[in-house]
């Protein structure tokens, strides 16, 4: 069972008959990433339903779903993360690909929307969502990038030190070629390659089996005249 019938069967069952009973499902699983909102915060909920403030929508979700709650409950989620935890980092594109392949999820989901409820859950997943310049996405920067990333914590020190060696690659004109340090990268490569290319300071040029790139803060006035 995807982990959105999980979550409406044991709200059906648990919250009481009411008139404002379907209006505090629909309330919780929008939160929870399973009604198109691509960054599921409370003030986004708040606005979406109408209902006053974030510590309303807090309150709801306290009295109606947290507040009695188990992993056990909802054992799909136990399987995202199991899924999740195969990789040490993901292209956000990628795994909606991979969680739409599977079971866990139906069409419209969002991933930031998941790990509220695996965090809600008291489960250890581990991962974060962060842009192509390594900064913790938030509901402002999400659209701002074609490509975010999660990356486990325990990685994001090691990752953040791959990437600045490649902005900091020498380069004739400031056309700087990953390759040169594809050895050392080792495993992060094509995971820095990817942060390179979806990042608004660079330029990117694969050839062959080179990955070409430049930052637009180093010295590279003749790169951007000819390769605007």
């Amino acid at each position: 069972m995807s982990i959105e019938n999980e979550l409406i069967e044991f709200l059906e069952k648990r919250i009481k008959n009411s008139a404002d009973k379907s209006r505090n499902i629909e309330i919780i699983a929008y939160y929870y990433g399973f009604r198109d909102a691509a960054w599921p915060t409370l003030e986004e909920t708040a606005k979406r339903f109408g209902v006053g403030t974030r510590e309303r929508i807090r309150q709801i979700l306290n009295e109606k779903f947290r507040d009695f709650v188990s992993p056990n409950d909802l054992p799909s989620t136990k399987e995202f993360i199991e899924l999740i935890s195969g990789e040490r980092f993901w292209i956000a594109s990628d795994l909606e690909k991979k969680l739409s392949e599977s079971s866990l999820v139906s069409e419209n989901f969002s991933i930031k929307g998941i790990l509220n409820l695996i965090e809600d859950l008291s489960l250890e997943c581990g991962f974060e969502i962060y842009t192509p310049e390594l900064d913790k996405t938030s509901r402002n920067s999400l659209d701002l990038y074609e490509n975010n990333f999660l990356i486990h914590r325990t990685e994001i020190k090691e990752i953040k030190k791959k990437l600045k060696k490649a902005q900091n690659l020498p380069g004739r004109c400031g056309i700087a070629n990953l390759n040169y340090i594809k050895n050392e990268l080792s495993s992060y490569y094509e995971l820095i390659a990817e942060l390179i290319a979806n990042s608004h300071a660079s330029w990117v040029m694969k050839y062959s089996d080179n990955f070409w790139y430049i930052y637009e803060n180093r010295e590279n006035t003749i790169v951007k005249r000819y390769f605007p």
